[in-house]
């Protein structure tokens, strides 16, 4: 008798018999591997979802602080500076509106050479494994479109031009 041709001559049927239950524990072994991953590529992903709201969030505040320019400066000089408390209240109340406000847990506005810099702080859960604290800056400083924009002179000739007959 050869080795192994008795497994050999015997009937499909009876192999897969002999095989019962074993499909069961390979997918029992696997499963859990599985949905580990699976636990941890949704915790990234909504780590990183989180860090992107927080970006936004924190870019709109700084834009909205940028807007805060001097006018009255501006109208005589035209040369453009902030007024740092319009700043940190323009772009504290942009933060106090955002609908995810609830994500943040600290933050800071400061003006440095008229740019301003917001900082925000939040923490996002990782599924039962805790919570991460995630900090987020941007920055922004105001820009004029000088084609729009023209200096207090050049507005009382335009208007003398257009008065006149």
């Amino acid at each position: 008798m050869i080795v192994g041709a008795e497994s050999a001559s015997t009937p499909w049927r009876d192999r897969a018999r002999s095989d019962d239950g074993l499909v069961t524990v390979w997918v029992l072994a696997v499963l859990p591997v599985v949905i580990g991953f699976f636990a941890v590529g949704l915790a990234l992903w909504s780590g990183y979802a989180t860090r992107q709201h927080l970006s936004q969030m924190a870019e709109a505040a700084a834009r909205s602080g940028a807007n805060a320019i001097d006018e009255t400066v501006f109208n005589e000089t035209g040369e453009v500076t902030l007024v740092e408390e319009s700043v940190i209240l323009l772009a504290t109340e942009t933060l106090a509106i955002q609908p995810d406000r609830e994500r943040l847990t600290g933050g800071s506005v400061s003006v440095v050479d008229d740019q301003v810099f917001v900082v925000v702080v939040g923490e996002v859960s990782l599924l039962g494994l805790g919570s991460v604290g995630i900090e987020v800056d941007a920055t922004a400083e105001p820009r004029l479109d000088r084609a729009t924009v023209s200096s207090p002179s050049t507005d009382v000739a335009a208007t003398n031009q257009t008065t006149s007959p």
